[in-house]
């Protein structure tokens, strides 16, 4: 986002995800919707136009406006905006609904489409407070590809101490097609192991590449040298590919795989994993990409691991560059290459990773 775009809003953070042909958006949205017109009072998708008779949700959408006038009607943008008053405790006078937008370079508000979470007042959020439970509601990771445009919602009401991927309400990817209808949901089957954000990829095959993220307990006396901690709370990322009927086609666990030594485990415990600051858990991995290479095999970056390739046929891994491999000489201190996040493919032989 250029600086000539501004957001409402002291608590939001906003990612632009990618540039998004207006051809994709369906031919029936309308930008002209009134700027005090009501939206919808629940988690929903909504088109602005609609004439969906519960309406309460669009108050609360965070709005985007540009500050000079520009002619670029060629370019739509994917939003995603996070209120994270809640997230870290903090009150405000007015709550904001996370959700994902569709806008128009010229012309971003009201948006051309959108999805939210449900509004959460300073009422709800007082109650869930007094019952030692807490909300984590977001919508992220929203992407076009393999002709579906799709997003990660998670819905989580949970005892202070829970991770919210613990039977969440709803936790996994909708999928929409070209005229924005929803048509399918990718989601885990399991209430203890459940579908994160990071990172779904679908193929020509119609198989889905997924993150399942699981709690797990391990041994890191020899990490930490404390004879206390034999059995330490972790959460675990494995990559599974699923097929067009949700069945399961490959698994893949890093225990059984990677070097334990690679962990880092003395920058990692200083903080709480992520999406976890109310629950005891230390993540082990953090996978924050997985996709195909060209030749069918895996590629992945894990924070607290490094990046590296996987054999789609036997899940061994091919190659990998963790954190002690790369040195980066400044002056004179060296800076370790760590916390790979945005890991892609630029062509059949190159790839970025940042």
């Amino acid at each position: 986002m250029n600086n000539n775009i501004s957001i409402s809003g002291n608590q939001l953070r906003v990612l632009i995800v990618l540039l998004l042909p207006i051809m994709l958006l369906h031919s029936g949205c309308n930008r002209q919707r009134p700027a005090d017109a009501p939206a919808m009072n629940e988690s929903s998708t909504a088109t602005a136009g609609s004439e969906s008779p519960a309406l309460e949700i669009f108050p609360y959408l965070p709005a985007v406006f540009v500050k000079e006038e520009n002619y670029d009607t060629a370019t739509s943008i994917i939003l995603t905006t996070a209120d994270v008053a809640r997230f870290d405790d903090k009150t405000e006078d007015k709550p904001y609904v996370n959700s994902i937008q569709i806008i128009d370079a010229d012309q971003p508000w009201p948006p051309r489409w959108y999805a939210a979470t449900p509004v959460y007042t300073d009422e709800m959020y007082q109650a869930n407070n007094k019952q030692n439970q807490y909300r984590f509601d977001f919508m992220i990771d929203a992407k076009v590809d393999a002709g579906y445009f799709s997003f990660y919602k998670i819905i989580s009401k949970q005892n202070r101490g829970v991770g919210q991927l613990v039977a969440p309400e709803f936790a996994g990817y909708i999928m929409l097609n070209e005229k924005m209808e929803p048509v399918d949901t990718v989601k885990s089957n399991t209430k203890r192991s459940n579908m994160y954000f990071h990172d779904l990829r679908i193929n020509e095959q119609g198989e889905r590449m997924v993150d399942l993220k699981k709690g797990t307990y391990l041994d890191l006396r020899d990490y930490t040298d404390n004879p206390k901690d034999s059995s330490v709370h972790c959460n675990v990322d494995y990559i599974q590919i699923l097929d067009s009927n949700d069945k399961t086609v490959f698994n893949w666990n890093p225990l059984q795989h990677l070097n334990p030594d690679l962990f880092q485990y003395k920058e990692t415990v200083k903080k709480k994993a992520f999406a976890a600051r109310h629950a005891d858990m230390i993540e082990w991995t953090r996978l924050t990409s997985a996709f195909w290479d060209y030749d069918g095999d895996i590629l992945y970056a894990m924070k607290q691991i490094g990046i590296g390739k996987i054999s789609r046929q036997y899940g061994h891994v091919l190659w990998q560059l963790n954190h002690s491999d790369m040195p980066l000489a400044l002056g004179k201190d060296t800076l370790e290459w760590y916390s790979p996040h945005d890991f892609n493919l630029l062509s059949h032989d190159a790839a970025t990773a940042t």
